[in-house]
């Protein structure tokens, strides 16, 4: 007896999970509108939308006035890149993980899982660097959250010895990228490496996951 192949078919990108889809499409029109629309206007939109740490800081602080500014940067941020490399590295990753992720959870938790990752990477940026009147953007904290959630899929398929061996070598490369002439290496010297952000998806991403997996399964049962 035989059976049709289970594996989807058709062009690649037509076989990512819808979500995930939408969202690395928004990626790539959001990058492509910033950097082909006249610089003035680029920048105007890279400024609006990237978040700024000393803005959180000072609302944690007490500043008035400054939660319509920040729920818009702290998701805005996720969606501009520095460069192409920025992009592609980003849009490869989310792609991989995002799908993986995607036909577990369904779409709505992925992209809740994504977003809620990439304002805890802001959270942590604010609270873990130094540098708090800068402007950060980039997809990688909700990227990473969904690396720390894949730590759990990895435990349940390959046992907890590799999941933790993916763990480590997840955060050592963060390390490595944010902390040493790496991580300029990789941006050309033209920006820093928030690798607080990627410390603070990682790691809400690793929380996150069991919670809407379980819940997904009370409700499917």
């Amino acid at each position: 007896m035989t059976m049709s192949s289970p594996r989807p078919k058709g062009p690649p990108i037509f076989n990512v999970p819808p979500a995930t889809r939408i969202i690395a499409l928004i990626l790539v029109a959001v990058f492509a509108a910033v950097n082909l629309l006249p610089a003035a206007a680029g920048e105007r939109i890279v400024v609006t939308f990237g978040f700024v740490p000393a803005e959180l800081d000072a609302f944690l602080g007490g500043a008035p006035g400054l939660v319509p500014d920040l729920a818009m940067t702290m998701i805005g941020h996720m969606f501009l890149h520095h460069d192409l490399m920025h992009l592609i590295m980003n849009c490869g990753l989310f792609l991989a993980f995002g799908s993986l992720l995607e036909r577990l959870i369904g779409s709505l938790r992925l992209t809740l899982l994504f977003l809620v990752c990439g304002v805890a990477g802001a959270v942590a940026q604010t609270v873990l660097s130094s540098e708090l009147d800068v402007l950060v953007y980039g997809a990688s904290g909700g990227v990473f959250g969904l690396m720390g959630a894949a730590a759990w899929l990895m435990a349940a398929r390959a046992g907890p010895a590799r999941a933790m061996i993916f763990v480590a070598v997840i955060l050592a490369l963060n390390f490595v990228i944010g902390l040493t002439p790496v991580g300029t290496m990789l941006t050309g010297g033209g920006a820093g490496v928030a690798w607080q952000a990627h410390l603070g998806g990682f790691f809400a991403g690793g929380l996150l996951y069991p919670l809407m997996l379980r819940r997904r399964r009370g409700v499917s049962g």
